[in-house]
């Protein structure tokens, strides 16, 4: 998702320095002073999305990290509660609990 909106920024930037030569060119136009408004209106849409989907990503990121260390430190208290472990057999549970997915 989020690279398909950067594809489609980057083709609309191009648009847009295309309608910028154009405008240089020619005379100044209504049909392409409405395109460079167009692509400019797309691109900020586009780029809220972005920003949007960047923030959510950021969220699940923090949320799953959360709830991984908050598991392991219930299974640290449960290992310690219960008495007899060695660090390494802790270190070696935490990993295939946690990572070995």
């Amino acid at each position: 998702m989020i690279d398909g909106c950067l594809v489609k920024i980057v083709e609309l930037t191009k648009e847009y320095k295309s309608l910028t030569l154009e405008l240089n060119k020619n005379r100044v136009n209504d049909a392409t002073i409405a395109a460079l408004i167009c692509n400019l209106q797309l691109r900020l849409q586009l780029l809220k999305r972005l920003k949007k989907q960047l923030k959510q990503l950021k969220n699940l990121n923090e949320t799953q990290y959360d709830t991984q260390v908050y598991k392991k430190g219930l299974l640290l208290l449960a290992i310690c509660f219960l008495g007899n472990i060695s660090a390494q057999k802790f270190d070696k549970k935490i990993h295939r609990k946690f990572y070995d997915k």
